[in-house]
């Protein structure tokens, strides 16, 4: 993977008055942490990170960070670890980016992307996608876009689970191997959902009666 490069601004001593004025001037607070160098401040222009979120790799592009204190640029290779957004506006508030050491291996999620179309839907059956994203440990240059899990041979009742996964050898799964990633359900039967019902209706009743 190629990392992307973004130009930042180093900032020192901010305090919540001074994260509140960046903000209003359409910057997002980040910091740099990680490795063995120092924690870093930095602001962001929003539509910049914007551009490099919507490339192949997402939130798990490597990126290269030209960072200006006013008189000297240094560079920065580093990953985002994680964001806020705002719930209403939706918009980046903070982002947290671990810096990279590339002969080091570091945990990350990644997305998952289906392949093909399982027979069994067509036969009636409900697919359920229990899983976004999976997470794994490998080298930075070694991080894929996404992770293919092909359906195209299931049928109704079949499950893929982690352990059933198969990647590159460069590749180490972390997340639980009994993790239900995919799932094909049969169709509830009329009958199953009326019984269910009244199953339901018979315990309220009795749980009313013990009153």
């Amino acid at each position: 993977m190629q990392a992307e490069k973004l130009d930042v601004e180093l900032r020192t001593g901010l305090k919540k008055n001074a994260v509140k004025k960046i903000r209003k001037e359409g910057l997002v607070p980040a910091v740099i942490y990680g490795g063995e160098g120092d924690n870093k401040v930095i602001t962001i222009n929003p539509g910049d990170l914007q551009k490099i979120y919507k490339m192949e790799y997402g939130r798990n592009t490597l990126i290269e960070m030209n960072i200006n204190d006013g008189k000297n640029t240094t560079k920065e290779t580093v990953i985002t670890y994680k964001f806020t957004i705002d719930p209403v506006k939706m918009d980046i508030k903070h982002v947290d980016f671990l810096r990279i050491d590339n002969k080091k291996e570091i945990e990350i999620d990644v997305r998952i992307r289906i392949k093909g179309s399982a027979p069994g839907i067509k036969l009636g059956g409900i697919f359920l996608q229990k899983k976004r994203e999976i997470r794994i440990s490998t080298l930075p240059e070694n991080i894929p876009a996404f992770i293919d899990i092909d359906v195209s041979s299931m049928a109704v009742g079949d499950v893929i689970r982690i352990k059933d996964l198969v990647l590159d050898d460069k590749i180490k799964i972390v997340s639980y191997p009994e993790i239900e990633l995919i799932a094909i359900e049969a169709p509830r039967k009329k009958k199953d959902v009326a019984e269910g019902a009244e199953e339901s209706g018979t315990g309220e009743e009795a749980a009313k009666a013990d009153e």
